[in-house]
């Protein structure tokens, strides 16, 4: 059995760890494979804006708080 310890030090036994643990919400499509997705990780819920190749997300992207999220939005 694959601990966290053991995880930390393979980068694709962390991404399955992780993979299993974010629960996605809703999705919407904002440019050609640009998402807007509402995520729950570890029960704590966040807005994933993240360009994706094909059905699965990229590095190029960014995930925020809600309060992170709600800052940006009172900008606008």
């Amino acid at each position: 059995m694959t601990t966290p310890q053991d995880a930390n030090n393979n980068p694709l036994q962390r991404k399955i760890i992780f993979k299993d643990i974010e629960e996605e919400i809703k999705r919407i499509e904002i440019e050609k494979n640009i998402y807007v997705r509402v995520i729950k990780i570890n029960g704590e819920v966040m807005v994933d804006i993240r360009r994706f190749y094909r059905e699965f997300p990229t590095k190029k992207g960014v995930r925020l708080t809600l309060d992170s999220f709600n800052n940006i939005k009172n900008l606008i």
